[in-house]
């Protein structure tokens, strides 16, 4: 009595199909946040970007309170009252020599 064997086409099919999976599970990209993964870069970037944002309008505030006479004593009161918070937990203060917002994690 001969024992059960699969088919040729089979076989050769399964091995492909374990082949590809395994080049698949090589090339897909990182999903953690981690450095280097694209989720991570992107992430980061958008950081940078909405940091960006903030410090704009910021700066625009400032810029129309100075023009209205109505410069705050405290920057960080109108750092309050515009509501801007850095994504990455920087801290935003004005820069004396340019008069621009900074933030302790993306600069200027």
């Amino acid at each position: 009595m001969k024992g059960v064997t699969m088919p040729r086409p089979i076989v050769s099919l399964v091995v492909v199909l374990v082949f590809y999976l395994m080049l698949a599970g090589c090339a897909a990209p990182k999903t953690d946040a981690g450095p280097g993964s694209i989720v991570g870069t992107a992430k980061d970037n958008a950081n940078v970007v909405t940091c960006r944002t903030n410090r704009a309008q910021i700066d625009q505030q400032y810029s129309m309170a100075q023009s209205a006479a109505e410069a705050p004593a405290d920057f960080a009161a109108l750092v309050e009252q515009v509501g801007a918070k850095c994504p990455s937990g920087g801290v935003y203060s004005l820069d004396a020599t340019t008069g621009k917002t900074r933030c302790s994690v993306h600069g200027e």
